[in-house]
């Protein structure tokens, strides 16, 4: 009524058709050219535009982490049970209990307040590119995907070292390679890269999202990976997995309370039964806190306000499934590291950890982020394992 009626029946600029066409046209080069620049500029403004020392930037989460580390043990001993050394050792770290009465409990700890803050020009990494930013194996062909049986050669690290270490995972698990393929680098390490989307370790039946049926592809790859493993025999295995997969039985019918209890931890023995004489050591890494928000979505609406993208500890952390792993790895003779604190190490859960973003969607780390923790995680292997 007010824009384009007075347009069509020339009551702004007149009735003759050739003034009309040329006002149009002259509109629509503004509109255009307005647009543009409006996108340019948003495009500018979710890219890192500050300073961008890798080294500089890893030094500060550091301290970070260690501050906000100390302020309480990660875990607790249940009461009447007695401490084995690594159930009051620093963060993400444990050693295993000789005995179910030793095991510790993971509580939740009293975090201090998540401050709230501007996004980071040099953000790692940036909005813009946080989408495209996947580990390696997701582009060369090294994680599994929903029909794959096999992974290939998948040999990171050095391929003459001495030391062997084996990732193995769903996507979770991946989440990690940035880590520990720094880690494996850095220590002259052969690094095998074993990883499947959404395939648990645990030997369980489950229900494929992608392919809408019961995942019998994932119990083949795991059966092949296991005897992949047991040929190597390597010095150290790493294990994690996301929490949310879907237990069925065999007819694919899902599975909840007690059953869904039961299957999990049966599957977990299996697994463990069959992987530590495959390994001198295993370890497994406990799943990360997840987020309410998809990160990089919510910190492109709130640039001056990231604490309105994090995320409750309640809601982000399970700690009845870390408590599952823990019991499941210690019973079946594995060690457990927890990175509750490196990924929530204050209330609420934040997206931005110093310079890095915490997760590219709601529940993987960026690739900066996981590459940042691979000391951590260097030290936390080390402590439990005793392997440098």
């Amino acid at each position: 009524r007010f824009v384009e009626a007075p347009f069509r029946h020339g009551r702004w600029i007149g009735l003759l058709p050739r003034r009309n066409l040329a006002m149009a046209g002259a509109l629509t080069l503004i509109v255009a050219t307005v647009s543009l620049g409006i996108g340019v500029s948003t495009t500018n403004a979710l890219r890192a535009t500050g300073p961008t020392d890798p080294g500089q930037a890893e030094a500060e989460l550091d301290d970070i982490l260690g501050g906000l580390a100390s302020a309480s043990p990660r875990v607790t001993v249940e009461p009447g049970t007695s401490a084995s050394p690594g159930v009051t050792a620093e963060p993400g770290t444990s050693a295993s209990p000789t005995t179910p009465a030793e095991l510790g409990k993971i509580v939740k700890p009293d975090l201090p307040a998540t401050e709230d803050g501007p996004v980071p020009a040099d953000l790692r990494p940036s909005i813009a590119e946080a989408r495209d930013d996947h580990p390696k194996p997701y582009n060369d062909g090294c994680h599994a995907t929903s029909t794959d049986i096999v992974n290939g050669s998948c040999v990171y690290g050095n391929p003459d070292g001495a030391t062997t270490i084996v990732l193995v995972g769903d996507s979770h698990g991946l989440a990690w390679f940035p880590a520990v393929e720094r880690l494996a680098t850095e220590k002259g390490w052969k690094f095998l890269n074993l990883t499947k989307g959404e395939c648990a370790s645990a030997e369980i039946f489950q229900w494929s999202a992608n392919l809408k049926r019961v995942f019998s592809e994932c119990a083949v790859w795991r059966k092949n990976t296991i005897a992949r493993i047991a040929a190597e025999h390597p010095a150290l295995v790493l294990l994690s997995n996301s929490r949310t997969v879907r237990a069925v039985d065999a007819e694919g019918t899902e599975l909840a309370g007690a059953a869904l209890t039961k299957a999990w931890r049966d599957g977990w023995a299996t697994t463990f039964e069959r992987l530590t004489p495959a390994a001198d050591h295993v370890v497994v890494i406990g799943d990360t806190p997840r987020s309410d928000v998809d990160v990089p979505v919510c910190l492109s609406s709130h640039q001056d306000d990231t604490l309105a993208c994090a995320t409750p500890f309640d809601r982000s952390v399970s700690l009845s499934r870390l408590n599952e792993e823990l019991t499941a790895a210690t019973k079946g003779g594995a060690d457990f590291v927890n990175p509750m604190r490196w990924v929530c190490p204050s209330e609420p859960c934040p997206a931005v950890i110093g310079r890095f973003m915490v997760f590219f969607d709601q529940h993987h780390l960026t690739v900066p982020f996981s590459s940042a923790l691979y000391k951590r995680l260097g030290d936390a292997i080390e402590s439990v394992t005793g392997l440098r």
